[in-house]
C-alpha cells in the first residue's frame, strides 16, 4: 500500500512537491519497505526465540534446529516476498486492486501451469521459488529463481516505476 497511497485526492500533492524527482520518491518507498521487512523478520525470529524460551520454562521439550542458512533464507523469503507487494502496489495505482492481484495471481499460475505446462510452469511459479529460497536450496536452482522474480518483481516494478514517472499530477 506504500507505493498506491499518494495517488489518493490531493495527497498526491504531498511527496512530489517536497520531492520532484518521483524516483527518489519510489526508492524512499521501496527501502523503507525493505527496511520494515527486515525488522519483521528479526521480530518474527525473536517472537519464536522467546517461545521457545516458555516452553522450556514450563518443562516442554521442543526440539528447534536453526542455523545460519535458515535464518538467511526466512530472511531473504520476507525480502523478496515484500519486493514483490511493493512492486504490484507501483503497478497498480488501487491499493484493493494490487492486494487481491498479488493474492490471486501466483496462485492461479501454480494451480494451472501446475498440469499443463509441467516442469516449464515451475519456472514461474512463486511457491516453487520460495521453497527454494526457504530451504535454502539455491544451488542448481538459480534459473527458475531469477526468471520468477523477474516476472513476479522486476518487470511489475519497473512497469509501475514507468507508470509513475509518466503520471500526470493533478
Amino acid at each position: 500500500m506504500t507505493l498506491t497511497s499518494e495517488w489518493g485526492q490531493r495527497s498526491v500533492l504531498v511527496p512530489f512537491t517536497q520531492e520532484p524527482r518521483r524516483t527518489r520518491v519510489i526508492a524512499a518507498k521501496v527501502l523503507s519497505g525493505l527496511t520494515l521487512a527486515i525488522l519483521g523478520s528479526a521480530f518474527a525470529f525473536a517472537i519464536s526465540a522467546a517461545a521457545m524460551a516458555v516452553s522450556d520454562v514450563l518443562g516442554r521439550s521442543v526440539a528447534w534446529a536453526v542455523d545460519g542458512k535458515d535464518i538467511a533464507g526466512f530472511t531473504l523469503f520476507v525480502i523478496v516476498n515484500s519486493l514483490m507487494g511493493m512492486a504490484f502496489g507501483a503497478l497498480l495505482p488501487n491499493p484493493p486492486a494490487a492486494i487481491v492481484l498479488f493474492l490471486v495471481l501466483p496462485t492461479l499460475w501454480t494451480l494451472l501451469a501446475f498440469g499443463w505446462l509441467g516442469n516449464l510452469g515451475r519456472w514461474l511459479d512463486t511457491a516453487q521459488t520460495y521453497r527454494y529460497v526457504l530451504g535454502s536450496g539455491r544451488d542448481g536452482h538459480t534459473g527458475p529463481i531469477v526468471v520468477s522474480l523477474a516476472v513476479w518483481v522486476a518487470i511489475p516494478l519497473a512497469l509501475g516505476t514507468v507508470r509513475t514517472l509518466r503520471r500526470e499530477v493533478s
